[in-house]
């Protein structure tokens, strides 16, 4: 394969991966009406510290686990955004 095969196959990639976060932020919205409705914090710290090590225990490379936390600490991040911008 030339780097435009790989290319091409990374952008088939990302669009899977879009889906996937897109799946992922119906979630993130379905759980932030939950917890508006039970008066519970948005910020999960003991939930969110659990997320990324079991994701850094798993991932096995390439990714170190400094990156696999940067990344999910973002997807996290935005999705406390998600949750803190949701109309009553």
């Amino acid at each position: 394969m030339d780097i435009s095969d790989w290319r091409k196959k990374i952008d088939a990639i990302d669009g899977q991966l879009l889906e996937l976060l897109n799946e992922r932020a119906k979630c993130v919205v379905a759980i932030g009406k939950i917890k508006k409705t039970t008066d519970r914090e948005i910020r999960d710290p003991a939930r969110e510290a659990a997320v990324i090590n079991r994701l850094t225990e798993k991932s096995g490379g390439p990714y170190s686990s400094e990156q696999i936390t940067s990344i999910y600490s973002s997807i996290i991040a935005a999705s406390r955004i998600l949750q803190q911008n949701m109309e009553d």
